[in-house]
């Protein structure tokens, strides 16, 4: 309706000269207002629709938004889900390295132990070995002594003396035997204790 009186005034404005009066001129100003007035209202218009758009595209973004912080909490949950999951791995590794270290320790210490017994018992049969031999040795001297006085007293002596003589060197030979499987065995024992002794 405004656009028709719009159209109205410019055709009665394209009349004579003649004919303006002082509602022609009123009519003119009024036509310069309605002008203006149709300017600013299309520009309003426009700054209208610039504003609905971005009204609109802000609503689809807020939507596409809520959507992406859904998706981010969700994987926020995960991991922090994650994460409680390694911390609890963690201290359950953390508890069996210190279990293992305890053993470890328990361990080491049993094998000192083994260790510290196993070199006292090798030095009391290496001092029975050295005994042992000791005594082989002061049979041995003995045994040439007896030897010297039989064949010196060769003749001289009686039967009974020769054989409790006899006797007195298979007694020797007995005890030497004797002291020879004694001395035979703790050697044994103690090559078989050094390889022991190697492994701790």
């Amino acid at each position: 309706q405004q656009a028709d009186q719009l159209r109205d005034l410019q055709r009665d404005a394209k009349r004579p000269a003649a004919l303006e009066t002082p509602l022609t001129r009123q009519i003119r100003i009024l036509e310069n207002r309605l002008d203006k007035a149709m300017i600013k209202y299309n520009e309003a218009m426009s700054i209208k629709k610039t504003y609905e758009q971005i009204v609109k595209r802000l609503k689809e973004e807020r939507v596409n938004f809520d959507h992406q912080l859904q998706a981010i909490e969700g994987t926020l949950k995960a991991k922090s889900s994650d994460y409680n999951e390694l911390l609890l791995m963690a201290n359950e590794a953390a508890h069996a390295r210190d279990l293992a270290k305890q053993d470890l320790a328990k361990t080491e210490a049993l094998a000192l132990e083994e260790r510290r017994h196993r070199e006292a018992e090798l030095r009391s049969r290496r001092t029975l070995v050295e005994a042992q031999k000791a005594v082989m040795s002061r049979m041995d001297v003995r045994d040439q002594r007896r030897r010297s006085v039989i064949l010196e007293a060769k003749g001289d002596l009686d039967d009974e003396q020769e054989e409790r003589l006899r006797e007195e060197a298979a007694a020797t030979q007995a005890s030497r035997a004797v002291a020879e499987g004694a001395i035979s065995e703790e050697s044994e024992r103690m090559a078989a204790f050094q390889p022991a002794l190697r492994l701790f």
